[in-house]
């Protein structure tokens, strides 16, 4: 049984009292006016004021008391005059402290580890108000206020303003020593007046909710988007955190309750509040938190959203962020999603069996899981089916059941807008776990005796025996079919594709590359997915041209899940979503070409070109330049630009800010890359709440 130690500090140290001079602990080398907003110090408190982009101004009032609230004042500036929306609002963060199991190694690519079963550490902090630096960078601001202390970490509370919108990012910016820490955070924005008197949250089953402050126990709150708000007279506050990188992984997307609100959460929250939280239990199978290795600065954010507007009002600007949830369209391509175990076929045999019956089990004619996709602006769904440990043992009839069944699904799911493509992660004969696709119904049986042929013809069709990875190459390149490694170098496949990449199968342009995904969780990193656009990049200079698809790696589907959050998708260049009957030879052939983009869903990337040339193509430069062009559209402000380049052997980088952005915009950028020697060129797009998406190579060639 888990020991929990809850660690309520008592810091030595100078205590910051009333009277002490702010202007005195201000510091404003890195400040430029010019950033949009502007300050000035009222007596024991610094006030900051900003457009927030419609004709009106917020402003937000700090003292450093550290027996008081830190944030006196919120509200906004109508025609001069200050409208107060809430006052003593006060951050606190708590951190769970667990053991990152590093194996004596300082390999932090970890997923199977379990924290939450070993001894671990809440710890609440404290904000002893010490300085306050104010900073700049385009037209971003940032007030820095040091001071934060745990047991385990340092470092300072930060607000980052974004002139020219009321969004807002609170995080806490720490670091710790300890060599092996895994951690999670909660955070409180708590009221020390009763200013926010009532509380309110969209449940993703049952709507709209509402609850008065005199009846809020501190509670965990299962939300829609990731939300919980707080509202006064006068107006109310949504918080919510960044959608992705808030979320660290799992192979369950339950709604495990990412908000809480009430009075003395957990007893660490003293009083009352609204707030973030990390389930530190997720779904009880592999539970890896977050990594913090020592020294590095964990940035451990959340977005505030005020106004003078109803609660409901304020949610729905905030699921804008999101596209609420969804997708966006863009005309020319087709969103492709990938690596799903709903295991929607085995589930269909059981329960066929349980009710006696040849037909439709009942409560399976309308999956959920389809409803879920369509809902979210997904068009093609590529499954990752019979990922359990018997399947490659199958006997022959019994697997032939299941893909028929599968198959048979899939046809039935399918329709004029939403493609549901037979996929699975075989794990067999290559090394490591891998992903098929073929682009039709194939039947193939994973094991192969001595005595039975590769292939045989049925009454029925096609049967495939593969026994060996020279049997897996010869069936994919018969059925023309493309195979990748699933989650490379982490997980089931740690040291691959980097063990086989001098293989055949790895070799021929059936194998297509690897799978991106946001794991391990690292909040040091300002964008996500390091490990695999690494491989990516590693990938182009071993010489072989492999492409990255987005994959999401879970298990089931649910209406009320929190699947958002750990979704990516790709958008393919495509005019039309193919029909089941005709086969999707065009999703493989999109694939093929290189010519798509992943993203989170925030950031797209709606053009790309290197002198003309699309992901994927092929360029002979005639300069020792190119120009890079693309039409970029986002929600979150953008926080930079990076272009990669190789020359197979090395990989360079040149990141260009994007400071100057602002909210909901889109613009044409052009740029020019030095690619002397280069042989390869891709793009990265990341937003300050660490969404992104990214292109494939455009490879440069010589006369």
């Amino acid at each position: 049984m888990n020991k929990y130690l809850f660690l309520l500090l008592l810091l030595s140290g100078t205590v910051n009292l009333p009277g002490q001079e702010i202007s005195d602990r201000l510091h404003t080398d890195d400040y430029d006016p010019d950033c949009g907003l502007s300050y000035r110090i009222e007596g024991e408190q610094l006030r900051l004021q900003w457009s927030k982009g419609d004709g009106e101004d917020m402003y937000l009032r700090i003292r450093l008391d550290e027996r008081r609230a830190l944030i006196q004042s919120l509200g906004l500036v109508q025609q001069e005059t200050e409208k107060e929306l809430f006052n003593e609002l006060h951050p606190v963060y708590t951190f769970w402290h667990g053991e990152r199991n590093l194996k004596g190694k300082d390999d932090w690519t970890i997923f199977f580890d379990r924290p939450d079963r070993k001894p671990f550490t809440i710890e609440k902090s404290i904000l002893r108000p010490d300085s306050l630096i104010l900073s700049s960078t385009g037209k971003r601001c940032t007030l820095s206020v040091t001071g934060l202390q745990s047991a385990s970490f340092r470092g300072a509370i930060n607000f980052i303003f974004y002139p020219g919108s009321a969004l807002v990012r609170l995080e806490a910016a720490v670091q710790t020593d300890v060599p092996d820490m895994a951690y999670l955070y909660s955070f409180g924005l708590m009221n020390y007046s009763n200013s926010l008197q009532s509380v309110h949250w969209e449940s993703p089953l049952e709507g709209w909710q509402s609850m008065e402050r005199s009846a809020a126990r501190g509670e965990v709150r299962e939300t829609a988007f990731r939300t919980v708000l707080g509202a006064s007279e006068a107006g109310a506050l949504a918080l919510f955190p960044p959608p992705h990188q808030f979320l660290y992984p799992l192979d369950f997307v339950e709604n495990y309750g990412y908000n809480w609100s009430g009075t003395d959460y957990l007893d660490l929250f003293e009083g009352f509040g609204i707030g973030l939280r990390q389930p530190p239990y997720g779904d009880s199978r592999w539970v890896p938190w977050i990594n913090a290795p020592p020294g590095s600065v964990q940035r451990m954010g959340c977005f505030l959203l005020a106004d003078d507007a109803p609660a409901e009002e304020v949610l729905e600007r905030v699921k804008e962020y999101t596209h609420h949830d969804r997708f966006p369209d863009l005309p020319g391509y087709r969103k492709l999603t990938s690596h799903y175990h709903v295991e929607h076929a085995l589930n269909y045999l059981e329960e066929q069996e349980k009710q006696g019956t040849d037909g439709i089990p009942a409560g399976l004619e309308d999956p959920d899981f389809v409803q879920v996709f369509k809902d979210m602006g997904v068009d093609m769904v590529h499954l990752a089916e019979f990922h359990v440990g018997r399947t490659p043992r199958l006997p022959t009839d019994e697997r032939l059941k299941q893909l028929r069944i599968m198959h048979q699904e899939c046809e039935r799911l399918s329709s004029d807008d939403f493609l549901l493509i037979p996929g699975e992660e075989p794990n067999v004969h290559l090394g490591g776990h891998w992903i098929s696709l073929f682009p039709k119904p194939v039947d193939w049986v994973l094991n192969r005796p001595e005595d039975q042929l590769f292939q045989r013809e049925t009454e029925t069709g096609t049967v495939y025996h593969v026994g060996s990875k020279e049997d897996v190459l010869r069936l994919f390149e018969q059925e023309d079919g493309l195979m990748w490694t699933a989650h490379p170098r982490i997980k089931g496949s740690k040291t691959f594709p980097d063990d086989y990449r001098e293989e055949a199968f790895y070799r021929s342009p059936h194998f297509f590359g690897g799978a991106w995904k946001a794991m391990p969780a690292d909040l040091s990193k300002p964008f996500l997915g390091e490990r695999v656009l690494d491989l990516q990049d590693d990938m182009a200079n071993w010489g072989e041209r492999k492409h990255i698809i987005g994959e999401v790696d879970i298990f089931k589907i649910f209406k009320g899940y929190e699947l958002y959050g750990a979704m990516n998708v790709n958008y393919l260049k495509m005019d039309r979503i193919p029909r089941f009957t005709d086969g999707w030879h065009p999703v493989l052939d999109a694939l093929r070409s290189g010519n798509y983009f992943t993203t989170t869903g925030e950031v797209i990337i709606e053009s790309f070109t290197v002198d003309g040339v699309p992901p994927g193509g092929e360029l002979t430069p005639d300069s020792s330049e190119a120009v890079i062009e693309m039409d970029l559209n986002w929600t979150f402000p953008l926080n930079y630009i990076r272009i990669i380049t190789g020359d197979g052997t090395t990989t360079s980088s040149r990141i260009i800010n994007l400071d100057e952005t602002g909210t909901f915009d889109r613009d044409h950028f052009s740029l020019q890359a030095d690619i002397r020697g280069q042989s390869w060129l891709r793009l990265e797009v990341w937003d300050v709440a660490a969404n992104g998406a990214f292109t494939q190579m455009v490879y440069l060639t010589k006369e």
